[in-house]
């Protein structure tokens, strides 16, 4: 183990903090100078000025981190002889092939009052009938509420729940500041796990048409009288 990262087969297909690294990198550090200037350029309140002061020292400071990640070529993600690795996050993670069922990509969403993003995830599936939580994951592969549960059974869409195909999330990552190719994973997965999926798996939240919020509320009424 390095400071970049686990030691890989040269067979090994790794994915390491590059370019689009560096051009997160240059926006949180800009965004940072950015706001400093105006500070100084414009005056205001003290209360003011000492919260943009903070915003643009955890601009700088995030800049700084991804171009400590880029400098050290630290591995975000690995297909390796071991399993499928993740050390895009705080926290390291990798998978034996025992573990997995499936390898996947898939896209999760983020909606505000403002604004909508999407982001690209990879991630590998596990045999299992809950959903388990896992250090690492994001809300992609949290147990789910028992009402989120509730609502999709009075939806008509049990499908959609985690589980119901006899699979979980295992793990996964965002693949923020890196891409996997999807032919190189393949042929990655082919060549240490042959017969191994790579597929495209359910995005998040599960899609859920008009007519499924339909049945949800129909049932839901009726379950009154």
């Amino acid at each position: 183990m390095t400071e970049a990262g686990p030691a890989f087969d040269p067979g090994a297909y790794v994915v390491r903090y590059g370019g689009r690294a560096l051009l997160r990198a240059a926006a949180y550090l800009l965004g940072g100078l950015a706001i400093i200037v105006f500070v100084i350029a414009v005056h205001k309140p003290v209360v003011g000025v000492v919260i943009a002061l903070i915003v643009a020292a955890i601009l700088l400071g995030a800049g700084v981190f991804e171009l400590g990640k880029v400098a050290r070529r630290q591995v975000a993600f690995a297909v390796h002889q071991g399993g499928v690795y993740f050390g895009s996050a705080s926290v390291k993670d990798n998978v034996p092939w025992s573990q997995i069922c499936a390898v996947e990509f898939f896209t999760e969403l983020f909606s505000t009052a403002r604004s909508r993003h999407k982001h690209r995830c990879i991630g590998v599936r596990s045999l299992g009938s809950t959903q388990v939580a896992r250090a690492g994951n994001g809300r992609a592969a949290q147990p789910w509420p028992l009402h989120s549960i509730r609502y999709m059974i009075d939806a008509g869409r049990p499908d959609l729940i985690p589980g119901a195909d006899g699979t979980i999330r295992y793990a996964y990552r965002q693949m923020t500041g890196w891409r996997a190719d999807r032919a190189l994973v393949a042929a990655a997965v082919a060549r240490y796990a042959p017969g191994l999926p790579v597929v495209n798996g359910m995005n998040f939240p599960p899609p859920l048409t008009r007519a499924d919020a339909f049945a949800a509320r129909r049932n839901r009424r009726t379950a009154w009288f």
